[in-house]
């Protein structure tokens, strides 16, 4: 992970980040399931979405991301 200053410059690259899991469930060895966890409904939801624009466009319907 690459940390950016206010120009979007990096500054330094950390291999040992905790990538937005509380300290205490890396701690507790949670962070990989977790993790595992957020990427299953983040696939989840970018099928729902497309499926969701498909449908849509078969009735002429304008989604906005928002409407999800």
């Amino acid at each position: 992970m690459v940390r950016l200053n206010r120009k979007g410059e990096g500054l330094w690259e950390s291999k040992n980040t905790l990538d937005n899991v509380r300290p205490a469930d890396v701690y507790f060895g949670r962070k990989d399931e977790i993790i595992a966890r957020r990427e299953k409904y983040q696939t989840k939801n970018i099928e729902t979405k497309k499926t969701l624009k498909l449908i849509a466009s078969n009735y002429s319907i304008t989604i906005t991301w928002q409407d999800c």
